[in-house]
């Protein structure tokens, strides 16, 4: 594993439900370009709340984690889309990164719409935020772990990416300034409809 992320994490999931075989070959072919590792999670399947099921995806793979003291991950939806310069600009982010003494969740894109207003520069490539949307590529500090868990439990309907938002004060959130990535447009299972990011 010499891809530069692989320097602060340890291993990296990504997300994909049995059914969107479409999404399989698109994600696999985004991080073979991109020379990343990373192991299939079977997304669940929630009939009455897609969200959820979504949510269950990620907390399994925390909880999976813990079991296996793999250490410090990175999560990864099957839509992520990885901007060109992303290699290049990754090392120096983890770089910075790894001298931050808190974090417990960095997004490699971070959504205007959020807080922009409460945010604190780290460095010139990072800063601490107070939430983001948008959890299709991020990594979780495996300090972290069993305080992420505890919040996902006490938030076992909502999506993911609100559950960490609604909890934002009792996380230390950091994101790249220039987005890494992004999500692509199409059919969401989650939210059953077409979605354009």
């Amino acid at each position: 594993m010499s891809h530069p992320l692989f320097k602060l994490f340890n291993k990296a999931f990504y997300i994909n439900l049995d059914k969107r075989k479409d999404r399989r070959i698109f994600i696999e072919k985004q991080l073979s370009m991109f020379g990343i590792e990373a192991e299939r999670f079977p997304g669940i399947i929630n009939e009455y709340n897609g969200h959820k099921g979504c949510l269950l995806s990620h907390r399994n793979i925390i909880q999976r984690s813990i079991d296996e003291n793999i250490g410090n991950i990175l999560i990864i939806e099957d839509d992520c889309e990885f901007i060109n310069e992303f290699n290049n600009k990754c090392e120096v982010i983890i770089n910075d990164v790894m001298n931050v003494p808190n974090w417990d969740l960095l997004f490699f894109h971070f959504n205007a719409c959020c807080n922009r207003d409460r945010t604190k520069k780290i460095t010139d490539n990072i800063m601490y935020i107070m939430g983001t949307l948008q959890t299709h590529f991020y990594g979780i500090n495996c300090k972290s772990f069993n305080k992420i868990i505890n919040i996902i439990k006490s938030t076992p309907n909502e999506a993911i990416d609100r559950v960490y938002i609604a909890n934002d004060l009792d996380l230390d959130v950091v994101a790249t300034s220039t987005n890494l990535t992004k999500q692509k447009s199409g059919y969401s299972d989650t939210a059953n409809d077409y979605v354009i990011h």
